[in-house]
């Protein structure tokens, strides 16, 4: 009897330790981050396409974090600019050991979409600097689901290292600890690293520290500490860069933007103001990426953040200004690209949150306004995902094509965008082997290939092009090729001397192309007898 009696008050005890503790945490908020985690790795992984291949500068960062896993250092006679990526990816791929370059592009995607995803921890941190969990977790899910980010997170490219840094900056020089202070300059130098405009950072936080320290005794001594911090950890890359290609990457480019005209800094080449050029494409490329998500909350958000101003609000404010000009200076010169804006998402997050507890403070439920919120923002999410998603089959279709190419033409015209796969086709053809590469960090094509913009004839392309190492003609059904090469594409039998070799339809491909290849002997005869008759 007593021995039941001590196994029910040990059942029961066991009982309550267990619902305190399910309670503990399902109200810590590390289990909601954790929840909009996986539903944001899933929603990117759910786009995820592991057969289209790399192609660009993702392709060529693939290449360098290779050569420099492979080499144990890095490479001694080339780098891009931005080498913090791949450098950073040449640690997963030493350890990786891969046989096929897809699993090495699918390796770099991958750590691509988890960085993006862990991003929502500092972001969470970021918002708590201002309100309360429910309203943080809202500003870290905007972020978790926000399309733009989601994209760009499937590419491979530098964006989201750079992002959660920059993030992870800002975060640090706000908190109390003096180490984490110190931390906030070092993960800034690493962001450097990773983009040059990031050296802006540096002069952010710096304006932060002063005006968050401004009563400290013994202010400038640790802030020159934390500016040697910086310094010691960007300087060893910057002396790297400046033995191989002679300029830093970092100082360089400012040294040049400040004392080239023709940089962009008054006119450009055609004499048209990049000032104007620059506000223009900016205020146009800002208003792009504030939909589908932030042009809800922004508007009130902006306002609402001047109310009971404090140096973290500025902090924010400043930080937006700041990583604004390098963008700023990018759309001057015509570079347009929205990627430039995704480093101002974190802060974004921040104005938003502040519009949003504008427009529900009244609301005493803020549990279940959360869950429907975070809801709302994922089925927007979605639907924008479904109408800017990639065609992957014709990326596919265009790789198929361009592996063809590479194995069975000499020389080709142009024919973008499908033509950017031919590098790739000619990487996984000769790997583990790479292609020849300049100083800073670009491979190179080994295929000769022709563009046809300057000429009004296709009898004149071909002549021009033959002793260059023009072979074959490559020709598909898009409206912006010029006219004798849809004549070809639409008339083919009226071009005795171009022999069809290739046709993608007969292959069962949606993405219809052409490839001829060219008999010259054949094109002279014609010629001759046009100038007879």
């Amino acid at each position: 009897m007593r021995k039941n009696k001590i196994e029910n008050s040990l059942n029961d005890s066991i009982l309550e330790k267990t619902k305190k503790m399910t309670y503990v945490f399902f109200k810590n908020s590390f289990f909601y981050i954790l929840i909009i985690g996986i539903i944001a790795i899933s929603l990117r992984l759910y786009y995820f396409e592991a057969d289209i291949p790399l192609a660009l500068d993702n392709l060529e960062y693939l290449l360098y974090a290779y050569d420099t896993s492979i080499l144990g250092h890095l490479p001694e006679d080339y780098t891009p600019a931005n080498n913090g990526w791949p450098s950073f990816l040449s640690m997963f791929f030493s350890i990786a050991h891969y046989d096929n370059p897809f699993q090495y592009m699918e390796l770099q995607k991958i750590i691509s979409i988890v960085i993006s995803t862990l991003t929502i921890i500092p972001v969470y941190i970021l918002c708590r600097n201002f309100f309360n969990t429910h309203y943080s977790l809202i500003g870290a899910s905007i972020f978790a689901f926000e399309p733009h980010i989601i994209l760009n997170s499937l590419l491979g490219i530098t964006e989201p290292l750079y992002i959660i840094l920059v993030s992870m900056t800002i975060v640090m020089i706000l908190s109390r600890n003096t180490t984490i202070m110190y931390m906030s300059f070092a993960i800034a130098s690493f962001a450097t690293i990773v983009r040059a405009e990031s050296i802006i950072m540096f002069f952010i936080i710096s304006i932060i520290f002063f005006i968050k320290h401004k009563k400290m005794s013994y202010k400038i001594p640790k802030y020159v500490i934390a500016a040697i911090i910086f310094f010691l950890i960007l300087f060893p890359m910057a002396l790297y860069k400046q033995d191989i290609q002679g300029d830093d990457r970092v100082f360089g480019r400012i040294s040049e933007a400040l004392s080239d005209d023709k940089a962009g800094i008054f006119y450009s080449e055609n004499e048209e103001n990049v000032l104007i050029t620059g506000i223009i494409n900016f205020s146009k490329f800002f208003a792009w990426i504030t939909i589908p998500i932030f042009i809800l909350f922004i508007p009130i958000g902006i306002i609402q953040i001047f109310q009971k101003f404090n140096y973290k609000k500025l902090a924010v404010l400043i930080s937006i200004v700041g990583m604004s000009i390098p963008a700023f200076y990018a759309y001057s010169l015509s570079a347009l690209d929205t990627r430039y804006l995704y480093v101002l998402f974190p802060m974004l997050c921040v104005i938003s949150i502040f519009g949003l507890e504008r427009y529900f403070e009244k609301i005493k439920n803020t549990k279940i306004i959360s869950v429907l919120i975070i809801g709302g923002i994922i089925l927007v999410s979605f639907v924008f995902l479904e109408y800017q998603k990639i065609d992957a089959d014709y990326e596919n279709d265009a790789f198929i094509v361009a592996q063809y190419v590479v194995k069975n033409t000499g020389g080709v015209n142009y024919y973008s965008p499908g033509s950017q796969y031919i590098k790739v086709a000619e990487v996984i053809k000769n790997w583990p082997e790479l292609p020849p590469h300049s100083y800073d960090g670009h491979f190179e094509v080994l295929m000769p290939r022709f563009s046809t913009n300057n000429y009004n004839s296709l009898q004149e392309f071909l002549i021009d092009s033959k002793d260059n190492g023009l072979t074959h003609l490559v020709i598909d059904n898009s409206s912006t090729r010029t006219i004798f090469l849809k004549d070809v594409f639409s008339n083919e039998k009226n071009f005795p001397y171009l022999i069809k070799e290739y046709d993608s339809k007969d292959r069962g491909l949606n993405y219809h192309v052409k490839i001829f290849k060219i008999d010259y002997e054949k094109l002279e005869s014609h010629m001759l007898l046009i100038g007879k008759s």
